[in-house]
C-alpha cells in the first residue's frame, strides 16, 4: 500500500518542544513519509505518533530501522528491549555512558495504568540558548565524564534478570568523555549535553567545581516552559531526539523495581537508533 496518500497532520504537545502526528500508519511508510517525519523529528524534538495499537515488535523495529541503524543496548543484548518497570524517575538522555550514545529512540506503549506513567522531555537546545552569554562561553569546549554507576545500579526491564548481569557488562565499558555542549550534526544547532543520571562530572574543574555547575545546569534545563508532558494511551508512539533532549519517566504509578512481566500495568517496547561520537 503507497503512503503517498496518508495526511500527516500534527498538534503541538506544548510551546517549544514535541508534536503529535496523527493520519499514519507506520507499518506502511514510503521514503517520502520517512523523509517528511524525519524533518518534523528535527524540528520538534520529539513526535509521538497516535493510533499504532496493532504493531508488533518486529514492525516497531522495521520502522525504527527507516531512520537509522538499530542500536543494541549495551546492558540488555537486544534491539527491542520491553520496559515493563518504572525507568528510574530521573532526567536522562539515553546511553550517554556510551562512547557513541544513539541518536533516537522510539517507545511503543501497550498497556497504561488507570493514572499515571506519564514521560516528559526537555529541549535541550534551548536550555543551552536560554543560558547567559559568559556561561554559553564557559560551557563550550568543557567536556564531562558519562558514568553507567550513576544509574544502573539494578537491573532494568525483563531482560536483566541478575545483578551479577548487570556487573558484568559494566566491567566491558569504558567511561566515555563526551562535550557539555555538543553541536547537533543535523541541525547545527547546539545543545547541553549533561544530565544527572549518568554525567559523573566536568573535567579540568575541582570537584565542589563540577558540582556546581552541572546542578545549575540541572536545574536550567527542566525549567516548565523548555519542556512538554505525554499522558500515554496504548498504540502510543514517542519518537525522541536524542542528541536534542532528555526524558523523564513519571515513577507515580504504583510499579517498583520488583515488579516484572504481566503484573505490570504499564508496558513498552523499544527501539533505539544508532549514533556517532558528540562532537
Amino acid at each position: 500500500m503507497s503512503t503517498t496518500a496518508q495526511v500527516v497532520s500534527t498538534r503541538p504537545m506544548a510551546g517549544n518542544i514535541g508534536a503529535e502526528v496523527h493520519g499514519i500508519d507506520v507499518r506502511r511508510v514510503d521514503d517520502a513519509l520517512v523523509a517528511q517525519l524525519r524533518e518534523l523529528w528535527l524540528e520538534h524534538k520529539v513526535l509521538v505518533v497516535r493510533g499504532q495499537v496493532r504493531l508488533t515488535a518486529d514492525e516497531l523495529a522495521a520502522f525504527g530501522a527507516r531512520f537509522g541503524q538499530l542500536y543494541v543496548h549495551p546492558l540488555s543484548e537486544v534491539a527491542v528491549h520491553p520496559l515493563n518497570i518504572p525507568a528510574g524517575g530521573y532526567w536522562h538522555s539515553d546511553v550517554t555512558f556510551s562512547e557513541e550514545p544513539p541518536d533516537g529512540t522510539m517507545l511503543h506503549c501497550q498497556a497504561v495504568p488507570p493514572k499515571g506513567g506519564d514521560t516528559m522531555w526537555a529541549n535541550m537546545v534551548m536550555a543551552y540558548e536560554t543560558l547567559s552569554g559568559p556561561m554559553r562561553a564557559f560551557l563550550d569546549g568543557l567536556r564531562a565524564v558519562h558514568d553507567y554507576d550513576h544509574f544502573y545500579r539494578y537491573p532494568m526491564g525483563d531482560t536483566l534478570e541478575t545483578d551479577q548481569f548487570v556487573l558484568d557488562k559494566k566491567r566491558t565499558i569504558p567511561l566515555p568523555s563526551h562535550p557539555v555542549v555538543r553541536t547537533h550534526p543535523e541541525t547545527g544547532k547546539k545543545a547541553l549535553f549533561v544530565n544527572e543520571s549518568f554525567t559523573s562530572h566536568i573535567e579540568g574543574l575541582s570537584r565542589a567545581e563540577s558540582d556546581a555547575i552541572l546542578e545549575l545546569l540541572y536545574r536550567h534545563c527542566v525549567r516548565p516552559e523548555l519542556t512538554c508532558r505525554h499522558r500515554w494511551e496504548p498504540g502510543d508512539i514517542a519518537f525522541w531526539d536524542n542528541r536534542s533532549t532528555m526524558h523523564y519517566p513519571i515513577d507515580d504509578w504504583g510499579g517498583s523495581l520488583e515488579v516484572r512481566g504481566e503484573e505490570s500495568p504499564r508496558r513498552m517496547q523499544r527501539v533505539t537508533i544508532g549514533g556517532a561520537r558528540p562532537q
